[in-house]
């Protein structure tokens, strides 16, 4: 405003010098010429002149003494519109603006200054300097994060359950699974890249080594004697692009995801920072685990982290952590013996029911009901279990017939009393555990017949099969009625078939006042082959063989030794069949070794390649005559036999007794 008053001012001054160079009136009369008047000196400047700035140029301004207010310097006008003030540099003064610009009127005119420098002419008022532009709030590429933007685990190519929680991945998986089997599958944003630590602190999983296309990281993290940094617990990735990554625990060999869980579930973990390039942020991993499944959780950088408790009992509480939005799971706890898990609940006098699916929005404590459980359910609760149970009931016993199909290899079976069934029908039983009679009798039962065994064959007996490695001994039978099975029937089993390299036990099992009946049959077993059958017989029993009948075994691929039985069995003899006192036939091989009856010990063998092998010391038809003398001339001298005479002879219990351990 002020530079334009004083062009205003420079204006007036200059018209009034040009007045003062005009001619004066002439006469009207006077007619002669006018003298010729020197030309008038005229102002070139284009930008006003100070005393300290005078353009030599200029015909006025230069002259000596020359008035400079007569300058017609024009100073350039200020544009209508003000820019915007550029932001001043931090620390620097800042030109106050103030509420309302007075009006040009206001303004008084006042002189420039003469000790006073104008600004630089040819610098415009209105001109910013380059350097001083302010760029709008842009991230540029180098400004971005570097963060996982997707992850995914599959467990032998089939994806596994995943939440994702405001930025957190939380995946769920059983216990029992192996490590090894499961595969990671991770997408990195732009400008993230796994780079190796330099430095890393106890709990950190951290980059060892990375490539381009492979990278492996370690947590830093010792167990007990459990280093796991060894290669053994290495997540091992590779990739095509930088960007996506698959791998996984490669060499965890037969690690299980319930045992890797052990390790880390009480642990502080987390990605170190920095491990996906410069900026990249640490993020807390959270591992979780009841006695079904374990729960892992990779959490958004500066995630909010919750605990939940789960108070059991008094005694045990299971804390997990999860990030703040994710589902409360109703985790499944351990129990003791004879409890029975009955829920969970939000106070601690189990009144108010927690609701599945709440999510956690800060630390949480939960409350589980346990109830006592009835006989039965106690009992098979443990079998379920795996656990090694004593049947001291019926219902126990009933218990056991009905899911003896959960019973596991080594898993042991012992009765506790002596069981009378009460002439109940059960369906012969699969069973793949071992057996313990404890000198113990089971009467008053029968056995229908299934096919539901490992070669689809029809089979009876208190169990349908018996397979490698099983034992079942020290047992009385007594009462029990085995109905027809079209292959193979037995009071103790229609089939006891085991491995060469891992053969079954049958040893002590005495069959009483029973019947059994199948195409071939015998008091103890329809068929053996890789088995052992030692130390058992059968008296005052009916066994009804259709090919074969045996008072012991129906029909004998293996070896039946210091075995006796006072029973008649019967086969179709006319059409071929063989019936024996305590065997019905051997075939391939087969013998009978020191084995008494009141028939012929073996009924037939079969020929040729199905030949059986040489009897030793079997004693046929033994009957009321026969003397202990008898016996010992048979060379039946062994500390198993108790010698009497007649059919009295019979077993030293405590030598054919079978010993067993937790480790059989």
């Amino acid at each position: 405003m002020k530079r334009t008053l004083r062009r205003i001012a420079s204006l007036l001054c200059a018209l009034s010098l040009c007045l003062t160079l005009l001619p004066g009136m002439a006469r009207a009369e006077d007619t002669s010429p006018l003298p010729e008047e020197p030309a008038a000196i005229e102002c070139i400047c284009q930008i006003p002149c100070t005393e300290d700035a005078v353009n030599p140029e200029c015909p006025l301004c230069s002259l000596e003494g020359a008035d400079l207010t007569l300058c017609l310097g024009v100073v350039p006008e200020t544009p209508a519109e003000e820019p915007t003030e550029p932001e001043a540099p931090a620390g620097e003064p800042v030109d106050e603006i103030p509420a309302e610009e007075p009006t040009e009127s206001e303004i008084p005119v006042e002189e420039p200054e003469e000790d006073v420098e104008d600004e630089p002419v040819n610098l415009l008022a209105d001109e910013i300097p380059a350097e001083e532009l302010v760029e709008e709030d842009v991230p540029s590429e180098a400004d971005t994060v570097p963060e996982v933007l997707d992850m995914s685990i599959s467990y032998n190519g089939s994806t596994i359950d995943r939440d994702l929680v405001s930025g957190s991945f939380v995946f769920t998986a059983g216990g029992d699974t192996e490590v090894a089997d499961y595969t990671a599958t991770i997408e990195l944003s732009d400008g993230a890249a796994f780079t190796p630590a330099t430095a890393h602190d106890s709990g950190e999983l951290y980059v060892e080594t990375a490539t381009s296309s492979e990278v492996t990281l370690k947590f830093d993290i010792t167990v007990g004697p459990v280093d796991l940094k060894d290669d053994q617990f290495a997540l091992i990735l590779e990739s095509t692009d930088g960007t996506t990554w698959n791998g996984g625990f490669e060499n965890a060999g037969s690690l299980t995801l319930d045992m890797l869980a052990g390790y880390l579930t009480s642990q502080n973990i987390q990605v170190a920072a920095g491990a996906l390039g410069t900026g990249s942020e640490a993020q807390q991993i959270l591992v979780n685990q009841d006695a079904e499944e374990v729960m892992l959780a990779l959490c958004a950088p500066n995630a909010t982290v919750y605990t939940v408790d789960y108070v059991v009992d008094d005694n045990t509480t299971i804390t997990w952590k999860l990030p703040a939005g994710a589902e409360i799971p109703a985790i499944v706890p351990e129990l003791t013996g004879g409890q029975e898990f009955a829920g969970w609940y939000t106070d601690s006098d189990r009144s108010i029911s927690f609701t599945e699916g709440t999510t956690v929005t800060s630390n949480t404590t939960l409350y589980a009901k346990v109830n006592a459980l009835s006989e039965a359910e106690a009992f098979l609760q443990a079998l379920k279990a795996h656990q090694n149970v004593t049947i001291y009931t019926k219902t126990e016993w009933d218990t056991f017939v009905a899911n003896s199909d959960v019973v596991v290899a080594d898993q042991l079976i012992t009765l506790g009393d002596d069981i009378d069934c009460d002439d109940t029908t059960y369906q012969s039983m699969t069973f793949a555990g071992n057996f313990n009679g404890n000198g113990k009798t089971i009467s008053n039962a029968t056995f229908s017949a299934t096919s539901d065994t490992p070669s689809g064959e029809s089979c009876s007996g208190m169990f349908a099969t018996l397979g490698h490695g099983q034992i079942v001994a020290n047992l009385t039978l007594d009462n029990i009625d085995v109905e027809y099975a079209g292959e193979y029937a037995g009071a103790l089993a229609g089939m006891v078939d085991g491995w060469s390299n891992d053969r079954a036990l049958v040893q002590n099992v005495q069959v009483r006042n029973s019947s059994v009946s199948g195409r071939s049959a015998g008091g103890v077993a329809g068929f053996i082959r890789n088995a052992d059958v030692r130390y058992c017989s059968s008296r005052d029993t009916t066994i009804t063989g259709l090919a074969n009948g045996g008072g012991i075994v129906g029909l004998s691929n293996a070896k039946v030794e210091y075995c006796y039985s006072t029973t008649s069995p019967t086969a179709l003899t006319f059409l071929g069949g063989c019936a024996g006192g305590v065997v019905g036939k051997n075939v391939r091989g087969a013998y009978t070794e020191y084995c008494w009856a009141t028939m012929a010990v073996v009924g037939g063998s079969g020929t040729g390649t199905e030949a059986g092998g040489t009897d030793i010391g079997v004693f046929d038809n033994v009957s009321n005559s026969t003397t202990v003398r008898d016996f010992t001339l048979k060379g039946f001298t062994q500390d198993c036999w108790v010698r009497a005479a007649g059919t009295a002879t019979d077993f030293n219990t405590s030598v054919v007794t079978y010993p067993f351990t937790v480790a059989n």
